[in-house]
């Protein structure tokens, strides 16, 4: 999400030299913590943030691959996102 409240997918540009993805890192690093995460794939935490908060609640990767952008709020109330 950036100052325009433009949320973007953010594609791998190269494989990780370390072999695994940031969110991996992440979840390991919470995990270590005693915070347990448990995911599969990066979508499946857009779904996460998705559910629990109200101006996510239409985002999904899917949508973010069929529009480009989405600038938040992106709810029932507005389906496509808000513009500025």
């Amino acid at each position: 999400t950036n100052a325009e409240r433009r949320i973007n997918r953010v594609r791998k540009v190269m494989t990780p030299l370390a072999g695994k993805e940031d969110w991996e890192v992440t979840m390991d690093l919470a995990n270590a913590l005693g915070y347990p995460m448990h995911y599969d794939h990066p979508s499946e935490i857009m779904d996460e943030i998705a559910a629990l908060t109200p101006s996510f609640t239409g985002v999904s990767y899917d949508k973010l691959e069929r529009l480009g952008s989405i600038q938040w709020p992106c709810n029932a109330e507005h389906p496509d996102g808000t513009p500025v």
